[in-house]
């Protein structure tokens, strides 16, 4: 019996032990939980203060990028390939984030991705800029990333994201080798006859196509051509010319004409329908034109293509995208 005492005592000494063992680590995990709990508010602090000092930061210096003094600073140093691919890895991210709705341009976020795409657009409106673009890896694979993801931008809440990369990619078609890198991008083809196929707002549907004028512009060889008609159709481009919108009806005109002057040129027959547009230089162009109108020549001095008409003797300008406050 005693035996049986001194036994059973020790389990219960065992036990109290065992008791207050827990009752230590059920402690330690309480203020554990209450660590956790405040580094994860510390970090949602940090990670609001960052996205706000981006969008902040970003739209600063988006603005400030509308001035070609300041383009030209930003070359000098040796950061933009840093930016580029800063760019290059936000946008992924972001994209693949919100990839059924983006946010309100109010947001952070939006407002972040926006001014950093806006820096690009602006950068590719400088002769220097866009040649900095096509001739660093980091600028064409940012590029790159600009032709995959335009096909899947969200629309309507991307409109305006859609729109900045649209005329990034058309400033850097401006530059005889960025016109032939992009050229060369199956992907850019392929999200341009989308947007010209889908129920999307006038503005991004002309600047579309006024990106494929400029693809089109100088087809260099047969295989470029047969990319562009894998892609674009001339059956698609045709019912285009009977809108009821000049610039529209026009530029779709001067598509059309410069596909069948590659078809002709690289030995194959172009159907010519009655309702062909031939669009042919007014000998002057409106003060506010941005894009290269079809009649302008292309010159080899330094990859650049200034373009004047040769009726009017206006040269055309890129897009620097103004970010209004």
């Amino acid at each position: 019996m005693s035996a049986l005492q001194s036994e059973l005592l020790e389990l219960r000494q065992k036990y109290e032990h065992l008791q207050h063992e827990r009752d230590s680590q059920q402690e330690h995990l309480g203020r554990m939980q209450a660590e956790l709990f405040a580094v994860r508010n510390q970090i949602q602090r940090q990670s609001q203060f960052c996205a706000s000092l981006g969008a902040v930061m970003g739209n600063l210096i988006w603005k400030a990028s509308r001035l070609p003094v300041v383009i030209d600073m930003f070359l000098s140093g040796n950061k933009v390939g840093d930016l580029l691919n800063i760019v290059n890895g936000s946008l992924i991210s972001f994209l693949e984030t919100y990839e059924s709705c983006i946010p309100g341009q109010c947001t952070d976020e939006s407002q972040f991705i926006m001014s950093v795409c806006g820096i690009v657009t602006n950068i590719a409106a400088a002769p220097a800029g866009r040649q900095f673009l096509i001739s660093s890896s980091n600028g064409k694979e940012l590029l790159e990333q600009f032709c995959r993801v335009l096909a899947h931008i969200p629309l309507p809440s991307g409109n305006a994201l859609k729109r900045l990369l649209l005329m990034a990619l058309y400033n850097t078609s401006i530059n005889e080798n960025g016109l032939r890198f992009l050229q060369q991008q199956q992907y850019l083809l392929s999200a341009i006859t989308q947007d010209l196929q889908i129920n999307t707002t006038s503005e991004l549907k002309l600047m579309s196509l006024r990106l494929l004028q400029s693809l089109t512009y100088d087809i260099p060889n047969k295989s470029v051509l047969n990319g562009i008609l894998k892609e674009v159709s001339l059956e698609m481009l045709q019912p285009m010319t009977q809108s009821s919108e000049a610039e529209l009806k026009n530029v779709v005109g001067d598509i059309i004409d410069n596909i069948n002057k590659a078809l002709k040129k690289y030995g194959k027959n172009a159907s010519q329908g009655d309702n062909q547009i031939r669009a042919k230089c007014p000998g002057s162009c409106d003060e506010a034109l941005v894009y290269r109108a079809p009649c302008m020549q292309r010159t080899n001095i330094h990859n650049e293509s200034p373009n004047a008409c040769p009726s009017s003797g206006r040269c055309t300008k890129s897009i620097s995208y103004k970010r209004i406050a």
